[in-house]
């Protein structure tokens, strides 16, 4: 349709949406399926076997009780309604319909995107219009559900799916403006749990990083105590590999490189540390010395 499949109910045969309950600030979602089809090409779930021998006449009646519970408000009272119109008939698409829907305001988010993606499987979502409804409730549960993340990275992934589902509304009714603001704010939403999970990522390495160059350091100490400088020198060097903001590292390199008479990379050592510790003493000291060696008797007498 031109201008996109109704949000809210038009449906006699489907519960009102409850009132002053809005999904998000951009989805004025409401269960609007139409009556159930029986199909045998329907899909099974992990939760019903669709083996059963079913009863569409029962579960049309306990979807009619679900969704009289919906008008009164009582969106858990219509799961259980709903539960036992599947009990009848696991195929009853509205019913399966109408519970992704109820879970969705009860807070169900993972049963919603279970419901709305077995709706997706089933026959009767060929329509396009009920197409349309699963995925804007799958991604609709999908936003909220990368809100409850734990970590910028789970955020990011889950957000990438419910991006997903809006772009196949967006593909089925392109003037959908409802969906088209749905699918911008979840982009955005997206581009930002990108960036976080990106930073995390950093900080992690650099924790990493330096988890790695401390115990090059503590090696290195270790050697240079036994007076191997060869090994303490590698060691040191290894740990400012792994981190170069290690100052503690390469003052203790520096040290080693005067006593190996390597004035120059003892010099260029202490210089580094003083570039971000200008009153580190001892690095003043080994610069001094080693200066004083190479004859740069003027910038000794200023370190010592």
């Amino acid at each position: 349709p031109s201008t996109g499949t109704k949000i809210a109910i038009d449906d006699d045969d489907e519960p009102p949406p409850l009132a002053n309950d809005k999904p998000s600030a951009l989805t004025p979602l409401a269960v609007d399926d139409a009556p159930a089809a029986t199909s045998s090409n329907a899909s099974p779930t992990s939760q019903e076997s669709w083996d059963l021998v079913p009863d569409p006449a029962a579960a049309e009646a306990r979807k009619a009780e679900g969704n009289a519970l919906m008008s009164a408000g009582d969106a858990a009272g219509a799961v259980a309604k709903y539960d036992a119109a599947l009990a009848a008939d696991a195929s009853h698409y509205a019913s399966r319909a109408n519970r992704a829907f109820a879970r969705l305001k009860t807070g169900d988010l993972e049963g919603c995107v279970a419901d709305a993606t077995t709706c997706l499987d089933h026959a009767d979502a060929k329509d396009p219009a009920k197409r349309v409804k699963a995925l804007f409730r799958r991604g609709d549960a999908r936003e909220r559900l990368a809100a409850r993340s734990k970590t910028p990275a789970e955020a990011f992934a889950i957000f990438e799916r419910a991006v997903a589902d809006l772009e196949g509304v967006c593909r089925l009714e392109p003037t959908n403006e409802t969906a088209l603001v749905k699918k911008a704010s979840l982009m955005t939403a997206r581009a930002r749990a990108r960036a976080e999970a990106d930073r995390a990522a950093a900080v992690a390495s650099d924790n990493d990083n330096f988890a790695a160059s401390d115990a090059a350091k503590a090696e290195g100490s270790t050697a240079l105590g036994a007076g191997d400088l060869a090994e303490a020198e590698r060691c040191y060097s290894e740990a400012l590999r792994a981190w170069p903001g290690n100052r503690a590292a390469r003052n203790n390199r520096a040290l080693v490189r005067l006593r190996s008479e390597n004035f120059k990379g003892c010099a260029d050592d202490a210089s580094e540390v003083l570039r971000g510790e200008p009153d580190n003493l001892k690095a003043l000291y080994r610069r001094g010395v080693a200066r004083r060696a190479l004859g740069d008797l003027g910038g000794a007498l200023d370190d010592l």
